[in-house]
């Protein structure tokens, strides 16, 4: 995906914090923040298996390089994920309904911001990880 043309910067800008002895350099923030963002290439593998004549399971693996370099990494947009394991199956009810399940899991990612640009200090750091559960219900 073409994505260094996405997004060219970020701005942020924040006055009259709510958190009294905040630094002054902290008391009014506005970052502006090139993006320099890169193209996105992404490798998906998946699965489906017939259980039975009602049901079908499924796996899949995603693996994506993340757009924003490093240098202009910034808690404005977050932490990009970059493996996704996806397991889930559907079960035909009857004739005109159909439930489905999927467990989605993001490994962990991290980052230490290194832009000089951002007022958090020099071992910044951000990290998440994620565990999603999808139901559904369709009708044909």
């Amino acid at each position: 995906l073409v994505w260094s043309y996405a997004l060219k910067s970020t701005r942020l800008r924040a006055r009259k914090p709510n958190a009294p002895g905040l630094p002054e350099e902290l008391q009014t923030v506005d970052l502006r923040q090139a993006l320099n963002w890169r193209d996105l290439y992404a490798f998906s593998l998946g699965a489906a298996w017939t259980y039975d004549e009602k049901t079908i399971l499924r796996a899949g693996f995603d693996r994506v390089r993340n757009p924003s370099p490093r240098e202009t990494t910034s808690p404005l947009l977050n932490v990009f994920a970059q493996n996704e394991f996806t397991f889930g199956f559907s079960r035909t009810l009857d004739p005109k309904h159909v439930f489905g399940f999927a467990l989605q899991y993001q490994l962990p990612e991290s980052v230490r911001y290194t832009n000089p640009n951002l007022p958090f200090g020099p071992n910044a750091q951000e990290r998440f990880e994620v565990i999603g559960l999808i139901f559904s219900l369709a009708w044909r």
